[in-house]
C-alpha cells in the first residue's frame, strides 16, 4: 500500500486503506492520530498515543496547535 487519502492509515494486513478515528486529519493507525484538523488542537496522551482534543487537559498549555507539557 502505498499512500492513502487524509483521514485513513494503510492497515497492512488487509493492505486497504482505512479511516483514522474520530477528529484525526491524519494517523498512523486506527487509534493514532499524528495531526488533528484545524479546529482541534494535538495532544500526546500518557500512553503516548496521538489525540485530537478540543482543549489541553490540565497539566498542559497550547503551543501553536499542540498541547505540551507545563514544567514543574
Amino acid at each position: 500500500l502505498s499512500s492513502c487519502p487524509g483521514g485513513y492509515f494503510g492497515e497492512s494486513q488487509s493492505r486497504q486503506c482505512l479511516p483514522c478515528v474520530g477528529l484525526c486529519q491524519q494517523c498512523s493507525s486506527y487509534i493514532n492520530c499524528t495531526a488533528c484538523s484545524s479546529q482541534f488542537i494535538f495532544y500526546t496522551s500518557s500512553t503516548g498515543l496521538g489525540q485530537c482534543v478540543s482543549s489541553c487537559p490540565a497539566g498542559y498549555f497550547l503551543d501553536n496547535g499542540t498541547c505540551r507539557t507545563c514544567n514543574a
